[in-house]
C-alpha cells in the first residue's frame, strides 16, 4: 500500500492516493472489522475518488489566493484523519500475524491517562470498537461533503489562475538534454563572476604573515545571497599557502557553539592526508572544545572562515577558542548583520558587499544558461534585463532564476516559448519582490510531488549538511516517490538532482570519499521553504511551534540543543503541544525525552534520531507498538541493542544505527520483510538472512569465520540488492594463516562471484587485523560486477592486493575507486587510466615504479589522491594528462628527494593538497619539496587553492644532529 498508483503525489495527493488504496485493500479482501460497514467504506472511497480530480487540479498550481490554500489544508487533515482511523482500525500485521501485545490507542485508553486531553502525551482516541465503525465513516463522508460544498459556496473553482500551463509542469527527473551535455563533459562556467577586485583587497589585507605576525580578523558583511560566502571560499583558494592548518565552519542562527567548535577543531587537526590529530568525541563539553583547540593552535599558524555569524555573542565564544599569538594566523567572518561584523573587526578590516552591477549580473546569468549570446541580444535582452532589476543584482536571485529557465528550455526547447513562460510566471507574482518572488516562481513551476520533496527539506535546521541517501529514503518512508518502472531510488535521485539543477540546493561534497552525497539549502531559500511548510501544515519545526501553533501536528522537528540533563527533561518548547497524530519526528541534540513519547505515536511513520544524543537502550522498550514505522534511525552511544521486539515492524523499510554501538543484531531482524537499508557499523550475517527479499542495501557485514562467506554467498543472490559493505576480519587468531586463510578467501571469491549480473552499483571492503596475504586471490580471480560504479577498499592492517584485479577492465560505468597495491606497475597504471567513466581515484601503494600517465589516460579523472608507503611519487604527468582534474592530492616523503613533476600542465585544477612526510629528513630537503611544488602551481592561470601539510614535524632531524654525526664520520676517518 502507499502511494503506488498515481505519479502526481504531493502533500494532498500523496495521503489521498495511500487511503484509496487502503480502502481497496479493506474492501477486496472483506476485512472482517468493516462487515457491517462494507457499504459505508465503499461508498466513502466513492466520495474520495469524485474528489481526486478536483485535487489534482489544486495541487499541480502553487495558488496565491488565501481562501484556495484554507480549503486544501483542511480537506488534506480530513483525509490525514480518515487514514489515521482506517490505520487504528486495521494495523498491519505484525510476525506470525499477531499484532504486538497492546495496540497503543487500546492501551492508552485502557490506563485512562489524567493527561489525556492536553500536554505533550495528549490525544484522543479515534474511536476503534468494531461498533463504531458505520458511525465513524459515515461522519468521515460528512466532512467530506461538507468540503465539497464549501468549495462550490465559495466558488473557489472559479479563481482565475495567471500562473503557467499545468501540463508543462514535469515529473521531476524526466529526460533533461542539459544533463546529456554535462555527461558528455560541456560542463557550464561555475566560477564566480565580479568577485575579483573584492577577491584581490582581502587577499591582501590577508597575506604578509611574515611581517604582520599579529592575528587579523577580517569581516564580510552583506544581505542574504549576495555572495559572502563564495568571497571567502575565493580568498581562501587564492591567499598564499603559508598557513599549518585550516577550518571552514558555518554557525546559522541556532546551530550549538559546542558543534561549531567540534567542527573546527576536527578540520585542523585531521585535515585531508593529515596523520597528527586529537581525539574530538561528542563526549567533550564546550568549554573543554575551546580548551583543545587553544592547546592545539597555540603555537601554529592557522586560516579559519567563520560563516554566517548571526549575533556577538556567537562570536565572542568562538574567539576564545583561537589564540591570539604572533604566528601570522588569520581569520574571515561572514555576517549580515553590520554590528557583529562591526565587533568581529575592526576598520580597515570590514568588507561590505555590494550587488552585482548590470552587466556582471548579465555575465553571470548567461554563463548559467544555454542560451547563445546572440540570442539574449537579439530577442530575450528586454524580458530578463526586467528580471535583472527584480533580483537587485544579488547572485544567489541570478543563478535560481537561470536554473529554472534553464529548465524550462529544456522541457521546451525554444527560447521564445521560454520568454513566454517567464513573462506570465512573472506578472502572476508582481505583487511579491526580490528573492521571494523568484522563489515562489521557482517553486510554482514543480511538479506535485517535487513541491512536497522540497517542502520536506524543513526537517532540517539550518546548515545541517543533509546526506542524500537519508533524504531520498525518508522521501520515499513518507510515500512522496512514486512507483516508476526504473524504481523508487532511482526516481529519488532524479528529484534530488532536479533540485540541484534548479540551484534550489547546493551539493556538498564530503570529506569521506570526495563524492557529492549530500546537500546544504541556502538560509534565505530555507526561510521560504519553513514559511511555506508552515503555512500548509505540512513540517512543524520549535520555532513554528511559538509563532503558529496547530491543533494538528503531522510531522515535527526539533533541535534540542545539547541539553546537560539526565535525558528524560522534557523541553519547554513542546510543552501543551499535541503530538499524537505526528507521523514523522526528528529529533537533533539530546533526545532522551522522546522514547517516552513515542510509544504512544500510533501513526508514526518516520522516526529519525541519528543526530540525537542521550539516548540508552531501555528508551527502546516497546518500540515494537510503532507498526506503522518505515524509517528508523537511531544515535549516541549508549545505544547498544535493539529488542528482540522489532521484528514486529513489518512495515520498516529502512534501519540506521551506525551511529550508535549495536554490534549485533536480534534473530527476529529476519522476519521484516519490507526492510530495504540494513546500515550498522560491524554486523555478523544473521541465518536466514537470505530471506529478506527487499534488501536494496546492506553493510558493514562482518566477515570472521568460515560460515561468513557461505551466508554473504546468500546474500548475493539478492536481485535488488545495490550496495554491500563487507568488513574482512579473518586473521591469523581465527585460523587466517596458512591454508585455512586461502581457504577462506576462496570461499569469499566465490560468494562476491556471485554477484553475477546483479545490480550492485556500490561495493566497499574494510580489511581489519592480520590477513597474512589471504586475500590475494582477489587479484587474479575476482570477477566484479559489471554494474559497478564505486569499489572503496580501506585497510587497517597495511594490507596491499598484489595488483589491480585484471577483469577490472570490464567495468565501464566505475567512476569512483579507492585501492591499495603493492607494487603499482605500468600495466596496472594503464588499466586505471583506461576506465571510461573514472571521475574520482584514491590509490596507494607499497613501491612506486617510474611511468608517465599520458593525455590518453583518465580522460574524465576530476580527483585524484595518491600516496606511496616507501614515499616516493614514480610517475609523471605528460602535457595533456588529467585533463579534467580539479583536485590533487599528493602525499610523499621529503628524504626521498622525489618532487612532483607535471603539475604545471593541470589546467583546470582547483586545490591541490601535499602531505609531505618530514621523518628523518632535514629542513632544507622539505623546503625543496615544498618550493617545487609552489612553482609549479603558481605557473598556472587557474590559480588552484594550495595547502601545503607538513607530517611528522617533530621526527625531523636537527641541524646540530646532522653536524654532530658528520664531525663523528671524520674522527672515524
Amino acid at each position: 500500500m502507499g502511494d503506488e498508483q498515481d505519479p502526481a503525489v504531493s502533500a494532498s495527493m500523496g495521503v489521498m492516493t495511500s487511503l484509496l488504496n487502503k480502502l481497496t485493500t479493506l474492501i477486496t479482501d472483506k476485512n472482517p472489522n468493516i462487515k457491517e460497514a462494507l457499504k459505508d467504506v465503499t461508498s466513502l472511497k466513492s466520495d474520495l475518488t469524485e474528489m481526486l480530480a478536483i485535487l489534482r487540479k489544486s495541487t499541480v498550481r502553487d495558488d496565491p489566493d488565501v481562501q484556495v490554500k484554507e480549503w486544501m489544508r483542511q480537506f488534506r487533515e480530513v483525509l490525514y484523519e480518515a487514514e489515521d482511523y482506517i490505520d487504528d482500525l486495521c494495523p498491519p500485521p505484525a510476525a506470525g500475524g499477531e499484532p504486538p501485545a497492546d495496540n497503543p490507542s487500546t492501551a492508552t485508553e485502557k490506563k485512562g491517562r489524567s493527561s489525556s486531553s492536553k500536554g505533550l502525551f495528549s490525544w484522543k482516541p479515534l474511536g476503534s470498537k468494531k461498533s463504531d465503525v458505520t458511525t465513524r465513516i459515515k461522519e468521515l463522508r460528512d466532512r467530506i461533503k461538507d468540503a465539497r460544498q464549501r468549495r462550490l459556496d465559495y466558488k473557489l473553482d472559479s479563481v482565475e489562475y495567471a500562473a503557467p500551463d499545468p501540463a508543462a509542469a514535469i515529473a521531476g527527473g524526466a529526460f533533461d538534454p542539459r544533463q546529456l551535455k554535462l555527461e558528455a563533459g560541456e560542463e557550464e562556467d561555475d566560477r564566480p563572476v565580479g568577485m575579483d577586485g573584492p577577491r584581490d583587497d582581502l587577499v591582501d589585507m590577508l597575506k604578509d604573515v611574515e611581517q604582520e605576525k599579529q592575528l587579523k580578523v577580517v569581516s564580510i558583511v552583506g544581505v542574504g545571497g549576495v555572495g559572502k560566502t563564495t568571497l571567502a571560499k575565493e580568498v581562501c583558494r587564492t591567499v598564499p599557502a603559508q598557513f599549518d592548518c585550516r577550518a571552514f565552519v558555518k554557525v546559522g542562527r541556532n546551530t550549538p557553539m559546542k558543534t561549531t567548535l567540534l567542527s573546527i577543531l576536527r578540520q585542523v587537526t585531521r585535515g585531508r592526508g593529515r596523520q597528527e590529530h586529537v581525539d574530538v568525541g561528542t563526549s567533550l563539553d564546550e568549554q573543554q572544545a575551546i580548551d583543545s583547540l587553544r592547546e592545539f593552535l597555540g603555537n601554529k599558524r592557522y586560516l579559519v572562515v567563520v560563516d554566517d555569524i548571526w549575533s556577538i555573542s556567537a562570536w565572542k565564544i568562538i574567539k576564545c577558542a583561537l589564540p591570539e599569538s604572533n604566528c601570522g594566523s588569520r581569520v574571515i567572518t561572514t555576517t549580515r548583520a553590520s554590528e557583529v561584523a562591526d565587533a568581529c573587526s575592526s576598520r580597515p578590516f570590514i568588507h561590505v558587499m555590494v550587488p552585482l552591477s548590470e552587466s556582471d549580473a548579465e555575465k553571470l546569468f548567461l554563463s548559467r544558461i544555454s542560451c547563445p549570446r546572440e540570442k539574449y541580444e537579439s530577442e530575450l535582452k528586454g524580458v530578463f534585463s526586467n528580471i535583472f532589476k527584480a533580483c537587485g543584482g544579488v547572485p544567489l536571485a541570478m543563478v535560481t532564476i537561470a536554473g529554472l529557465l534553464t529548465r524550462k528550455f529544456s522541457e521546451l526547447l525554444s527560447w521564445e516559448e521560454v520568454k513566454s513562460y517567464a513573462i506570465s510566471a512573472w506578472d502572476h507574482y508582481s505583487a511579491l519582490q526580490g528573492m521571494k518572488r523568484i522563489l515562489h516562481v521557482s517553486y510554482s513551476d514543480l511538479s506535485s510531488p517535487l513541491k512536497t520533496c522540497f517542502l520536506y527539506l524543513s526537517c532540517f535546521p539550518e546548515n545541517h549538511t543533509i546526506k542524500k541517501d537519508r533524504l531520498i529514503w525518508r522521501w520515499i518512508g513518507e510515500g512522496f516517490i512514486p512507483v516508476k518502472a526504473e524504481g523508487k531510488w532511482i526516481t529519488g535521485e532524479a528529484y534530488f538532482d532536479e533540485l540541484v539543477n534548479r540551484r534550489l540546493i547546493q551539493q556538498e561534497i564530503t570529506d569521506d570519499d570526495d563524492e557529492p552525497l549530500g546537500c546544504t539549502v541556502h538560509g534565505v531559500v530555507l526561510d521560504f521553504i519553513v514559511s511555506t511548510s508552515m503555512e500548509e501544515n505540512f513540517v512543524t519545526s520549535e520555532a513554528g511551534v511559538r509563532s503558529m501553533p496547530r491543533d494538528v501536528i503531522r510531522r515535527f522537528s526539533l533541535s534540542c540543543g545539547d541539553q546537560e540533563d539526565d535525558g528524560h527533561l522534557v523541553p519547554e518548547s513542546t510543552k501543551n503541544v499535541y503530538l499524537s497524530k505526528v507521523r514523522s519526528l526528528t529529533v537533533f541534540g539530546g533526545a532522551g525525552w522522546v522514547m517516552d513519547l513515542i510509544k504512544t505515536l500510533q501513526f508514526l511513520r518516520m522516526l529519525d534520531l541519528q543526530d540525537a544524543s542521550k539516548l540508552a537502550d531501555d528508551h527502546l522498550n516497546g518500540i515494537e507498538r510503532l507498526v506503522h514505522l518505515k524509517y528508523m534511525g537511531l544515535g549516541g552511544e549508549g545505544v547498544k541493542r535493539l529488542p528482540e521486539e522489532i521484528g514486529f515492524l513489518r512495515e520498516l523499510e529502512t534501519l540506521d544505527v551506525r551511529r550508535t554501538s549495536i554490534q549485533e543484531l536480534p534473530a527476529s531482524i529476519v522476519r521484516l520483510p519490507n526492510l530495504a537499508r540494513l546500515l550498522a557499523n560491524d554486523l555478523p550475517v544473521p541465518d536466514g538472512m537470505e530471506n529478506m527479499t527487499s534488501l536494496e542495501e546492506v553493510h558493514m557485514v562482518k566477515l570472521s569465520d568460515m560460515s561468513s562467506p557461505r551466508n554473504v554467498a546468500k546474500l548475493m543472490r539478492m536481485k535488488r540488492l545495490r550496495t554491500l559493505g563487507l568488513n574482512w576480519c579473518f586473521d591469523s587468531a581465527s585460523g587466517g594463516g596458512g591454508d585455512g586463510g586461502k581457504v577462506f578467501a576462496k570461499i569469499l571469491m566465490w560468494s562476491l562471484g556471485e554477484l553475477g549480473n546483479s545490480m550492485v552499483e556500490s561495493l566497499l571492503l574494510h580489511v581489519d587485523g592480520d590477513t597474512h596475504r589471504s586475500l590475494d586471490v582477489m587479484a587474479e580471480s575476482w570477477d566484479p560486477p559489471y554494474r559497478l560504479r564505486r569499489f572503496l577498499m580501506t585497510t587497517s592492517s597495511n594490507y596491499h592486493l598484489p595488483r589491480v584485479p585484471p577483469k577490472m577492465i570490464k567495468l565501464e560505468q566505475l567512476a569512483h575507486l579507492k585501492i591499495s597495491i603493492d607494487q603499482l606497475g605500468d600495466p596496472d597504471l594503464q588499466l586505471l587510466g583506461n576506465l571510461p567513466s573514472m571521475v574520482i581515484l584514491k590509490l596507494q601503494t607499497g613501491v612506486t615504479v617510474p611511468t608517465t600517465i599520458t593525455d590518453k589516460m583518465f580522460q574524465r579523472l576530476k580527483t585524484f589522491c595518491f600516496m606511496c608507503k616507501d614515499g616516493g611519487l614514480g610517475f609523471v604527468l605528460g602535457k595533456g594528462a588529467m585533463a579534467k582534474l580539479q583536485d590533487l592530492q599528493l602525499s610523499f616523503k621529503a628524504r626521498v628527494h622525489t618532487k612532483p613533476v607535471g603539475i604545471n600542465y593541470l589546467s583546470s585544477l582547483k586545490q591541490v593538497q601535499t602531505t609531505i612526510d618530514c621523518e628523518g629528513s632535514i629542513d632544507s630537503d622539505v623546503k625543496f619539496a615544498e618550493e617545487a611544488i609552489t612553482k609549479q602551481v603558481s605557473e598556472l592561470h587557474c590559480k588552484p587553492t594550495l595547502e601545503l601539510i607538513r607530517d611528522h614535524e617533530d621526527k625531523m632531524l636537527q641541524g646540530q644532529y646532522i653536524q654532530e654525526s658528520l664531525g663523528k664520520l671524520k674522527a672515524s676517518d
